[in-house]
């Protein structure tokens, strides 16, 4: 009974261990021929596309790929490329002369932000199939920036003004620098916001603020890229309150005015000071001061000789009129008497 049991036993293993193997054997079998079929495809076709395309937002978008194959006059039966997620537009397969098998191109019209991101493409012929994938992206450029300020006239010197520059539809995100006609960057004083729109633009909206001085009225400011590179400028002239030219002129005219009264009284006090030091010479030397002051004319109106001094040195030199007269010739005199 026990070497029955034992035998009963003996077949039961080897019966198991064959299937086993014929199982394995089986499982090998069908990997070998996925493998060899894999390399058998590999050698006759094969898709080849760039691994990264870029596009621009609202414009066509081109993806072009090429076919491989060792065998002649291919035929493209099928061919599309479909995006990862949900909402992703899909390329068009753009149908070639059949002389020209070995180009595969994908086509897709008015590309939109939202197509960012991996596509699949999958090609099928008469001699095989292959697949391929590709990353796309988009960017879009921002429109001109617009500026403007507040207040935005009559503006004064050291007044408290806010400059705007704004710039929209642009992706990636992107900055805006502000600079002033210096070329001195003051874009670190200044506060950008950024909006993200239905289709994943951006809208860049930045104010700077500063007291204003007529001395540096210009400004600009500059809208980068993601990349860092210049897309767009603007400036702006702050309208700083002008000067009334008439009111310049009357300034100027008054100050004409005042410096002629100060030079004719400094002229006039001159005079008078020089008519004070006549007199008081006058009456050191015993003359009076309307001596001093009528000059050659005495009070009676006769004109004193041309030869006699204004002020002499001594006082008894002076002399009068009346003895100017008696110089005459008195009548009984001998001059008179042989007349």
């Amino acid at each position: 009974m026990q070497q029955d049991g034992k035998s009963s036993t003996v077949r039961l293993f080897k019966s198991n261990f064959i299937k086993g193997e014929m199982t394995s054997i089986w499982i090998l079998s069908v990997v070998f021929a996925q493998f060899m079929c894999a390399l058998s495809n590999d050698k006759l076709l094969r898709l080849v596309c760039p691994h990264e395309i870029h596009a621009v937002h609202g414009e066509e978008c081109l993806l072009n790929c090429s076919l491989e194959s060792h065998g002649e006059n291919v035929k493209i039966e099928s061919a599309k490329c479909v995006g990862e997620g949900a909402g992703k537009p899909e390329f068009f397969h753009v149908i070639r002369p059949q002389s020209d098998s070995t180009n595969v191109s994908f086509l897709m019209t008015n590309t939109p932000t939202t197509a960012a991101g991996k596509y699949f493409c999958e090609i099928l012929t008469d001699s095989g199939e292959d697949k391929a994938d590709v990353s796309l992206i988009v960017t879009a450029k921002y429109s001109k920036p617009a500026m403007s300020s507040v207040p935005d006239g009559e503006i004064q010197d050291e007044m408290t003004v806010t400059m705007f520059c704004n710039a929209s539809g642009g992706y990636p995100a992107g900055k805006i620098r502000w600079y002033d006609k210096h070329d001195n960057d003051w874009s670190r004083s200044a506060e950008t916001m950024k909006e993200e729109t239905a289709d994943k633009r951006i809208n860049l909206k930045s104010s700077y603020t500063f007291k204003a001085y007529s001395t540096n009225p210009q400004y600009r400011c500059e809208v980068l890229n993601s990349k860092g590179e210049k897309e767009g400028e603007a400036e702006l002239e702050l309208p700083f309150k002008l000067i009334n030219p008439e009111s310049v002129t009357g300034d100027r005219n008054s100050t004409a005015i005042t410096a002629i009264v100060v030079v004719i009284g400094s002229v006039v006090c001159g005079l008078l000071f020089l008519a004070l030091l006549r007199c008081r010479r006058a009456r050191r030397l015993g003359g009076s001061a309307e001596e001093a002051l009528c000059g050659p004319f005495q009070r009676n109106g006769a004109r004193r000789p041309s030869t006699y001094p204004i002020l002499s040195a001594r006082s008894d030199d002076s002399y009068t009129m009346e003895e100017g007269l008696n110089t005459q010739p008195e009548s009984g005199s001998p001059q008179s008497e042989d007349n």
